[in-house]
């Protein structure tokens, strides 16, 4: 090519960079000696983007470098290429460059639109922009929606809403394990919440484009249209039936659109599946396959929180917050899938009490937490145990989360009727699996936005209670917390709001996501706002006694530090050993066969 044998960053100058581009131009434009080296799709492919790429990567990245002043490549010739197999050199201040996959087919890959030959590759903005001039794509289209009448009554649109913020954190999951930049991750999450805040369904939308004063697509049908910007206005358009949510199956795919149109066209599948998706179980399991985490509740934190700050990269790699489910000391791990090609043998899970195995009942004394350890390590507990053969019974092991969320959620509803019993003889626990209106219901699952729909739909009392908290400051939809109890006949009838923790022994420590720590210190609600750890749930530790304890008013009553992990999420950890006072109640544990009494 005419340049240093040997080439690195440090002696790779800007006369360097023009006679590679140069000889590039010289060896494959049309016209040259050997017409056989015009380009073609093999030689664009093996030789001249591969070219360009390593050109790239020696380029400084960065707007600040003497060595390559603002404009010092400008006129060098680039090739361009335009979507039909067709190629050409240009001077670089006349070339664009597709910043995102997916804008070509958006504009219905017109054939007098050039771009150059590395569309949509990472990395290459700061070079291309300050030393080619070469114009960014999309910031140079001018796009010209137009939409038809909004297609949804004021009921319909609001389950619309509601659906919308159902989906949404799984959405997020979804890209972030396509992503593992933190910057990009609060990107997404600010995209995300400008898309939802600005998307309009209705009933027919038309989109033209213009380049340069001149149209390069003329109005055509689309099913949706999604723009947005950090220093505009968002517009957002989707083409709906008469229905709200959940969508048809044209209404599916246009929405699967839109959210490919905000975060790029290779995740088209993957949002129309979760669109698809019948429940949020459904759900999760799409997100196990595509290797993204099923913490939905930082997600959350992400999207309801406008003001979060950006993630710190310097903190250190092993400072990272807990999981939302286990205890922090127990270390328990959610089960694994047997490695592809493994052995199939049945894998141990770590054994956990049956619901009928507990007895919940009696009065709970009130006990006070240990002394603040500022930091210092923990009083040393006894070590792991051994039971039978290939059986662990210590620290960590194969836990089903899922049943230990479940188990611990049935001690503490029944907790709580039981409380109120005495003064609330007919208390019950609302049961979503009744289609019928439940006057009686006290105690309220709000772990879902979907259990919280049905409730309101079924209890008069429960949705009055909803319109309370959200004039409060608790999002509806993601209230940061697990249950709530209502006491029908006080003056507030909000009696509870339960952050519920489940572990199967008796962790030191605890996490809350930043959504849920919001409402622990949300001042309108704080009185009523009490974390229950319930814990010793492993039915193999038969030293540990499984318990109930609530603290109320967390924020002022458990020391905590905050944490930001490497992903998108805010937490804040707990130290659950450290309060000042709390209800205990320890649960008996029926016999098991060949014993009598109860434990």
């Amino acid at each position: 090519m005419g340049v240093r044998d040997e080439i690195t960053s440090s002696s790779f100058g800007s006369d360097d960079a023009r006679t590679v581009l140069d000889r590039l131009a010289t060896i494959f434009a049309h016209g040259a000696a050997d017409p056989a080296r015009v380009p073609d799709r093999a030689a664009v492919r093996e030789i001249i983007r591969p070219a360009y790429r390593n050109l790239l990567e020696l380029l400084p990245g960065t707007e600040a470098d003497a060595r390559f002043p603002p404009g010092v490549l400008s006129g060098t010739p680039l090739l361009q290429e335009d979507g039909h197999g067709s190629y050409r050199f240009a001077a670089s201040g006349e070339t664009l460059w597709a910043e995102r996959n997916g804008t070509r087919e958006r504009l219905g890959n017109p054939p007098d639109l050039w771009t150059f030959v590395l569309d949509a590759s990472p990395g290459p903005r700061v070079p291309l922009t300050r030393l080619f001039n070469v114009r960014v794509l999309e910031a140079q289209l001018h796009w010209e929606p137009e939409p038809g009448d909004i297609a949804l009554d004021d009921t319909e649109l609001a389950s619309f809403r509601a659906g919308l913020q159902q989906l949404a954190p799984f959405i997020l999951a979804r890209l972030s394990a396509d992503r593992a930049i933190e910057a990009l991750q609060a990107r997404d999450a600010a995209s995300l919440r400008r898309v939802l805040a600005g998307l309009v369904p209705v009933q027919e939308l038309h989109v033209g484009c213009k380049l340069d004063d001149r149209t390069l697509a003329g109005l055509s049908q689309r099913a949706a249209f999604v723009e947005t910007s950090s220093d505009a206005a968002t517009r957002a358009f989707v083409t709906w039936d008469e229905h709200g949510w959940p969508p048809s199956a044209d209404g599916a795919e246009a929405l699967a659109t839109a959210f490919a149109e905000a975060f790029g066209a290779s995740h088209f599948e993957a949002f129309l599946a979760l669109i698809r998706a019948p429940d949020e179980a459904a759900r999760r399991r799409l997100l196990a396959l595509a290797g993204a985490t099923s913490d939905i509740e930082g997600f959350v934190s992400a999207l309801t929180d406008a003001d979060q700050p950006e993630p710190d990269d310097q903190r250190p790699e092993d400072d990272l917050a807990l999981a939302k489910e286990p205890g922090g000391d127990a270390e328990e791990k959610p089960a694994e899938q047997p490695e592809p090609g493994g052995t199939g043998g049945a894998v141990e899970m770590t054994p956990l009490y049956a619901a009928t195995d507990l007895l919940i009942a009696g009065a709970p004394i009130t006990v006070t937490g240990e002394e603040p350890t500022n930091g210092k390590p923990a009083p040393t507990r006894r070590s792991a145990t051994q039971t039978k053969a290939g059986a662990t019974t210590g620290y960590g092991g194969r836990t089903d989360l899922s049943a230990l969320d479940a188990l611990g959620m049935f001690v503490a509803m029944t907790y709580e009727v039981n409380r109120l019993l005495p003064d609330v003889p007919t208390a019950c626990i609302f049961e979503p699996g009744l289609k019928a209106d439940q006057l009686d219901a006290c105690v309220f699952d709000i772990s879902s936005p979907t259990l919280i729909a049905l409730a309101r739909q079924h209890s008069t009392a429960f949705d009055q209670a909803m319109h309370q908290l959200t004039a409060n400051g608790v999002h509806e939809q993601h209230p940061g917390c697990d249950i709530l109890t209502l006491r029908p006949g006080s003056s507030n009838p909000i009696d509870r709001l339960i952050e519920l923790k489940s572990s199967g022994q008796h962790a030191r420590t605890q996490a809350m996501t930043w959504n849920e720590w919001k409402t622990a210190q949300n001042d309108q609600v704080r009185s009523h706002f009490y974390l229950y750890l319930v814990a010793n749930l492993r039915s193999d530790l038969p030293d540990a006694r499984p318990f109930l304890r609530a603290v109320r008013d967390p924020y002022a009553t458990i020391r905590a530090q905050e944490q930001v992990d490497h992903s998108t999420t805010r937490r804040v950890v707990l130290r659950v050993a450290e309060f000042e006072q709390a209800e205990h109640l320890e649960l008996g544990v029926a016999a098991s066969d060949g014993d009598t009494g109860v434990r």
